[in-house]
């Protein structure tokens, strides 16, 4: 399993200031385009076969609008994430990926933590 305290902690340096904002606008946005990235990022992956990159593609997806759904459950989406986080680390991963991924995951646990108060 990979490390990935360091991508986070350079992400959480440029989110520290934003958590003052209303959370649910912003970050919904930024996690779409955070997702749109991180696919691109899958496609352009020479170590990647289309299979694996359209399976993290699908659950990528699939959070993205469980996030969007009025009715988003932080339960499920933990474990959503959890699968992902599996999905990606069986992938041979350069640090393009490594760091989109890091980016979408550090948009979507902001998300599940906006939905738990």
């Amino acid at each position: 399993m990979i490390d990935y305290t360091y991508f986070q902690t350079q992400l959480e340096k440029d989110y520290t200031s934003q958590e003052t904002i209303a959370v649910d606008q912003p970050v919904i946005k930024c996690i779409t385009i955070a997702s749109a990235q991180l696919i691109h990022q899958l496609r352009e992956c020479k170590y990647c076969s289309d299979y694996e990159s359209r399976k993290i593609q699908r659950a990528v997806n699939a959070i993205e609008k469980e996030i969007l759904s009025k009715t988003s459950s932080s339960r499920v989406l933990a474990h959503m994430l959890a699968r992902t986080q599996k999905m990606i680390d069986a992938v041979r991963k350069t640090p393009e990926i490594l760091l989109a991924y890091a980016r979408w995951k550090s948009l979507v646990d902001v998300s599940i933590k906006s939905s738990l108060k």
